[in-house]
This record gives structure tokens, C-alpha cells and sequence, in this order.
């Protein structure tokens, strides 16, 4: 995976408000000690220390979600943790504070949080990102999420089928469009 900077208008980053301070806090979580963290990063992603310190330092975010996911993935695996690389890259672009990403067991893993995750990926490039619908939108959306979840009697553990399930949810989708298209 090589991630780079680059300057043109075709660039493979972009900026994500707050980004920085939730990438820090997912390297904390890891153990990277602040002194060596760019470099050490940097080998283990095989990128250059100018991209990951500008994740560290410049709210600069790799552009694709999979690059991040990849990311993630690898970080974890190097440094011996497990943590869904999803849900981490959702908390990682989103910054929502219902997702805790860094619960070793299954409470980090609600409805709730399996519904702002996926609300916040189904709108993501949409011209109303989740994060900036108003508060009355957001508990409709998420309450609808939770109440589909419900029904469906899968376990939240199990949140990529629950995923799954929401993707191929026919009246979420239609909620969701139908109240984006009213604001």
C-alpha cells in the first residue's frame, strides 16, 4: 500500500476536520510513543513519514475509505490488537461520540452505533454528510436503524451482517433518501 501527498488537485488525501486528534488517540490506544510514532508508522504502512505525519499533525485523511481501513488493519495487526477496521474508520472520517472503538469486547458495538456508522457511510457523499443533518434528522434516521436492527433478531456482535441487513433494507434506504431530499 503506498499512500502519498500529492499536490495536484487530483490528491490522494483529504482533510477531515478533527481527524489528527482521533488518529492520535487510535495510536495511543495501540502504543506508539509520540517521539518515534511518524517513523514508525510510516515503515510499518511502507508510506512515506511526510503522509503519516500529515495524519498526525494536518487533519489529512487517505481520500479512500478502504486506504484507511487498510491502515487500520495493518497498525492493529503489527501492534497485536483486534478492533473492527470499519467501525474504527467510521469513528476515525466521523468523529461521532456514540462509536467507541476502543472496547476489547462487544459493548463498543451497539445498535446505535452500528446505525451512525452506517448512516455516516450510506451519506458520506451525499451532499448532507450525517454529521451535518440536524439533531431532530439524526434521531429519526437512527432510531428507524435501531428499530430495523430489532426486528432483524441479529446479534450487534455479528455487526457486518447486521450491515448487510441494513444495505439491503429497502425502507431504511428509502427513509434516509426520502428525509435527505426534504432538508
Amino acid at each position: 500500500m503506498v499512500l502519498e501527498v500529492k499536490t495536484s488537485s487530483n490528491t490522494s488525501e483529504s482533510e477531515v476536520p478533527g481527524f489528527s486528534g482521533r488518529f492520535n488517540s487510535f495510536l495511543d490506544y495501540l502504543g506508539f510513543k509520540e517521539k518515534n510514532r511518524h517513523s514508525e508508522g510510516a515503515d510499518i504502512l511502507g508510506i512515506t513519514r511526510i503522509t503519516f505525519r500529515n495524519w498526525c499533525t494536518n487533519n489529512i485523511a487517505p481520500r479512500k475509505h478502504s486506504d484507511l481501513r487498510s491502515a487500520v488493519k495493518k497498525l492493529c495487526e503489527h501492534k497485536g490488537k483486534v478492533i473492527d477496521d470499519n467501525y474504527l474508520s467510521a469513528w476515525l472520517l466521523s468523529g461521532i461520540p456514540e462509536i467507541n472503538p476502543f472496547k476489547d469486547d462487544d459493548e463498543a458495538i451497539t445498535a446505535k452505533g452500528i446505525a451512525i456508522v452506517y448512516l455516516s457511510q450510506l451519506l458520506k457523499d451525499s451532499e448532507t454528510p450525517f454529521e451535518n443533518l440536524n439533531a431532530s434528522c439524526k434521531e429519526i434516521l437512527i432510531k428507524s436503524v435501531q428499530e430495523s436492527i430489532k426486528k432483524s433478531n441479529l446479534d450487534v456482535a455479528d455487526h457486518g451482517d447486521v450491515v448487510d441487513f441494513l444495505r439491503e433494507d429497502s425502507d431504511i434506504s428509502t427513509l434516509v433518501h426520502t428525509l435527505i431530499s426534504h432538508l
